[in-house]
């Protein structure tokens, strides 16, 4: 996550990179921490920061899936959320905010349900103020998948459809249908910004599985692909976005003729490129 000078990333834990320092630090400011605090424990990834607060996903040594939040400044850190051992953790460790609220997934034992019996949960689409509280369930979604929530509803998709939840009407409108466009399926975690949806799917045409970086414009629905090359991954900014080619079959370099060292290695070339938000003005970095 980039903010203000700060780079924060998960390497097990988390860390931030300060630009104007040149230093990489530990994000927990506690030097004696005692592995208790969700800092400590396994980091899968930041999600967002939200008034200083940066929202995470984390994994504690009993193996208890966290949904928490830091505030960088303060170094205050608050568990929002236990995940249940009912819950499926890839279905779940998406969060997402609208400003107001933080919304997840979440598999809830239905009313008069048996505890031990999976048949029991259902899963749902919840929200909580985005500093704790009450939890919420919102829309029930057992066939859909949080994606990211906007100004304009929240953002789900099955495998192929992608859908707007109304936050007034809690009713779910179908904004693109994938297969129509020639996909198949998501490839990346979808990022979001001024009423625009970028994310990889990938292309049904093509028996290599290669993706692409597509945009949504969630008022319009009018799906747009932005690069025509096939591409791994994306980072998104205010600006552009910085992606990587999908790289070519490995090379073949012989590095020594010696018996007694590996006499090769195999080498992926890949290039990182830049374009605007439109994909235009596409450049090697």
């Amino acid at each position: 996550l980039d903010y203000g000078p700060n780079l924060f990333f998960p390497y097990r834990i988390l860390f931030q990179y300060n630009r104007l320092t040149n230093t990489v630090t530990r994000l927990c400011p506690d030097p004696e921490c005692n592995g208790n605090c969700p800092l400590d424990a396994f980091v899968d990834f930041p999600h967002f920061i939200d008034e200083n607060n940066l929202y995470f996903t984390a994994i504690d040594y009993n193996l208890h899936i966290l949904h928490a939040y830091m505030n960088i400044l303060t170094g205050e850190v608050k568990v929002l959320r236990d995940l249940s051992q009912a819950e499926d953790p890839f279905g779940s460790y998406i969060l997402s905010s609208d400003g107001e609220y933080v919304w997840y997934q979440a598999k809830l034992l239905k009313e008069g349900g048996n505890k031990n019996n999976t048949k029991d949960y259902e899963t749902w689409l919840c929200r909580m103020p985005k500093t704790g509280g009450a939890e919420e369930r919102f829309f029930q979604s057992d066939s859909m998948c949080l994606r990211v929530a906007t100004p304009y509803g929240i953002v789900m998709s099955d495998e192929l459809s992608i859908y707007l939840i109304d936050t007034s009407s809690r009713e779910a409108e179908l904004v693109s249908d994938l297969s129509a466009e020639g996909y198949v399926g998501w490839h990346t975690t979808p990022q979001y910004l001024d009423g625009m949806l970028y994310f990889c799917a990938s292309c049904s045409g093509e028996g290599t599985g290669a993706s692409y970086l597509l945009r949504l414009d969630v008022q319009k629905k009018e799906v747009k692909k932005l690069v025509e090359a096939p591409v791994e991954e994306f980072a998104l900014t205010g600006s552009g976005i910085y992606y990587l080619l999908t790289p070519d079959s490995p090379q073949i370099i012989k590095t020594s003729n010696d018996p007694d060292v590996y006499p090769s290695v195999l080498v992926e070339k890949q290039e990182l490129r830049f374009c605007d938000l439109n994909g235009e003005h596409d450049e090697a970095v």
